[in-house]
C-alpha cells in the first residue's frame, strides 16, 4: 500500500503525532507564560525588597499600605506553589519525550529498504532529527549545570 493510503498502523502514529503536538505547543504556552512570570516576579520583588530594606522606618508607609502589600506578596506565595509542585511533572514529560526522541531516531535510522524516491525524505528527516538531537544535548547539558547537579 502506497504512503498516500495510510495503513492501520501508520494512521494511529500519525494519530497521536497530531495530538502530541498539539499537546507540545500548548506546554510551550504554558512554559512560555511561567518564564514570563517568574522573571516578573523576581524582577519586581528585587527592586521592591531593596526599597523595603532601606526604608528608614515602617512609619514611611501606612498599615493599609503595610498590609496591601503583604496581601499581594503573599499571594503571589500561594499561587507559585502549585506551579512549582508540578516539576516532577515536567520533568517526567522531559523524561519521556527524550526517550521517545532516542527510541524514534533510532527506528527512522532502521528504516529499510529505501527507494530511491523515499531517499530524500529519510536523509532530510535524519538531518533534522540529527540537529535537534544536538540541540537537546546542549539544552539537558545546559539545565544539569545550571540545576547544581552536574
Amino acid at each position: 500500500m502506497s504512503a498516500d493510503y495510510p495503513t492501520k498502523n501508520r494512521a494511529a502514529v500519525i494519530d497521536l503525532l497530531d495530538a502530541d503536538i498539539e499537546d507540545a505547543a500548548e506546554a510551550e504556552r504554558i512554559g512560555q507564560e511561567l518564564v514570563h512570570s517568574g522573571g516578573l516576579v523576581r524582577d519586581v520583588g528585587t527592586s521592591i525588597r531593596e526599597v523595603v530594606k532601606k526604608l528608614p522606618s515602617d512609619d514611611m508607609l501606612t498599615d493599609k499600605q503595610w498590609n496591601h502589600m503583604n496581601e499581594a506578596w503573599r499571594s503571589v506565595k500561594e499561587s507559585a506553589q502549585p506551579v512549582i509542585a508540578t516539576k516532577p511533572y515536567v520533568a517526567d514529560y522531559f523524561s519521556v519525550a527524550s526517550g521517545t526522541t532516542v527510541s524514534t531516531i533510532a527506528t527512522v535510522y532502521a528504516i529499510s529498504p529505501v527507494t530511491p524516491a523515499f531517499q530524500p525524505v529519510v536523509t532530510a528527516v535524519k538531518a533534522q532529527l540529527a540537529s535537534i538531537a544536538n540541540a537537546t544535548a546542549q539544552w539537558t547539558t545546559c539545565a544539569i549545570a545550571c540545576s547544581g547537579l552536574a
